[in-house]
């Protein structure tokens, strides 16, 4: 069973089921529904054979509606039961995007996905002089739920050179060695998620020509022509497919990516062993993965 639901647009938050329902609660939940999200179909065709070569991976957006009763003497931090329909109808709004938060039994916390408004309706007749009946419907556009938590797992990596070379021989056995450098230092970053979350990496300089790897599925996003100076860094978003220096939508670096080779990984549910190598570094350079599990 569904235990609470709340909705939150930036300082508001309205619980539509509060953890622990009361008789004298202002709104009562009649019902409540978010399905899974549809998947967005891609196939073609099989050539002189019957059916078709099934290319689906990815979903389309869902939504979440819910059936209210506002009670006609709830008068409390909210307001009058037609106070309260203007605020839930409020958050319906187009350019709003409120949250929805979800828990339920056997979960850890609560989770979350960011709405847009869709529809709001009530009938106003000799019934909702007692109980108002308000039904409210939000697009959830990522067609998923997120947990609220974002997470970060911290690596420092390393040049993806052969090592330091000197133009003078030294005497087997009596003279100094030199370690070519390895491919790169890892971190493992776990997903408890139940399905691929996209994260955000945040390098910081200084470096040049980052690569970033995720060892566990064989994905990499490379960049090339690259130079970010120590005290800034680089944010690339996964979800967005963005890449900014210092975070700033007018300093984007997306021309630098190397598509030959960039696929856009995802963190897979589970343990994902991450990497990243340089042409040049410095020691203050470092890669942040961030990210928020993410369930269907």
């Amino acid at each position: 069973m569904t235990n609470s639901i709340r909705i939150v647009d930036g300082a508001t938050s309205v619980w539509l089921r509060p953890p622990t329902p009361s008789a004298s609660d202002a709104i009562i939940c009649a019902s409540s529904e978010l399905p899974l999200a549809a998947p967005r179909v891609v196939g073609q065709q099989r050539v002189g054979r019957s059916g078709v070569t099934d290319l689906t991976s990815l979903h389309d957006s869902t939504t979440f509606r819910c059936r209210l009763l506002v009670r006609n003497d709830a008068v409390g931090s909210l307001g009058t039961r037609h106070q309260i329909a203007d605020l839930l109808r409020s958050l319906t709004a187009a350019h709003k995007r409120p949250f929805l938060y979800i828990q339920r039994d056997g979960w850890s916390g609560e989770r979350r996905a960011e709405l847009r408004g869709d529809s709001a309706s009530y009938v106003v007749d000799k019934i909702s002089a007692v109980m108002l009946d308000i039904s409210l419907q939000w697009v959830v556009p990522a067609g998923v739920l997120e947990d609220p938590t974002q997470q970060v797992g911290t690596l420092r990596p390393t040049t993806s050179h052969t090592g330091r070379s000197y133009p003078r021989s030294y005497v087997s056995g009596s003279g100094w060695s030199y370690t070519p450098a390895g491919a790169g230092s890892t971190v493992t970053v776990t997903s408890s998620g139940t399905i691929p979350t996209p994260p955000i990496l945040r390098a910081y300089g200084a470096f040049t020509e980052p690569v970033i790897t995720n060892l566990t599925t064989g994905g990499v996003i490379e960049l090339d022509a690259v130079s970010v100076s120590a005290g800034s860094y680089l944010e690339i978003d996964v979800g967005a497919r963005t890449v900014l220096l210092n975070g700033d939508p007018s300093l984007s670096y997306y021309n630098k990516i190397n598509f030959a080779t960039t696929s856009w990984w995802e963190l897979q549910p589970g343990a994902n062993l991450i990497s990243m190598t340089t042409g040049t570094q410095d020691a203050s350079c470092e890669l942040d993965v961030l990210w928020n599990d993410n369930f269907s």
